[in-house]
């Protein structure tokens, strides 16, 4: 998976809880949740669900917004 907002993290819940092998990588230094409540908690969640958290990670690719 990668992005480490809300979405992507639900995502990683939703695959682990299935059984999944799930990888979240990001660009960014942390996870890009802006309440630190969430944080926390999505923090411990993927940690409970075995998800390899890679930050700071480039795919080497540009993406364009737009």
């Amino acid at each position: 998976m990668i992005g480490a907002g809300h979405v992507g993290c639900e995502t990683c819940f939703f695959l682990a809880e299935k059984g999944v092998d799930v990888t979240l990588t990001f660009p960014e230094p942390a996870l890009d949740i802006k309440y630190w409540m969430f944080k926390k908690y999505f923090q411990d969640k993927l940690a409970k669900d075995n998800v390899k958290i890679y930050p700071r990670y480039s795919t080497g690719k540009s993406l364009q917004k737009g």
